[in-house]
């Protein structure tokens, strides 16, 4: 009886610490992401693969595509996002969902379509971005 009871407890343990251990790489990895994508090395190149994601689209629809589609390019793809959400005037890459989601948003700078920039954003769940890059570029330019 001796012998199952430690054998059962150090199976519950050997469990507890995989789970631990499963939730410790699952936290690791979303920090990583979160800094890298917060400090991106080529946001000039996500900025212009982001825009011709809309212009290959080229829909009023919102369309959202899981982030290993063959359609997207190589740049937005190699990010690794969960999915992306295209429309006719932004796009926006989901990295973490739950209670913690943060992504890359690329949209014009002025919601008035005014002064032709477009801006590529790092957000979080707290209202406010922060601005990677920004892309001249109107709105009738980049439908062209």
């Amino acid at each position: 009886m001796k012998i199952i009871g430690k054998v059962i407890l150090i199976g519950i343990a050997l469990i507890f610490a995989f789970y631990v251990i499963s939730f410790a790489v699952y936290i690791y990895s979303s920090i990583s992401k979160h800094n890298s994508l917060s400090s991106l090395k080529n946001p000039a190149e996500v900025a212009l693969a982001c825009r011709a994601t809309i212009q290959a689209l080229g829909t009023n629809e919102q369309v959202v595509i899981q982030g290993n589609d063959p359609i997207l390019p190589a740049t937005l793809q190699n990010l690794k996002p969960r999915y992306i959400v295209v429309e006719a005037t932004n796009l926006r890459a989901e990295f973490h969902g739950g209670f913690n989601h943060y992504g890359l948003e690329f949209t014009p700078k002025d919601p008035s379509h005014t002064d032709g920039a477009w801006v590529l954003n790092y957000y979080t769940e707290s209202p406010q971005r922060k601005q990677l890059y920004e892309l001249q570029k109107s709105v009738e330019q980049l439908r062209d």
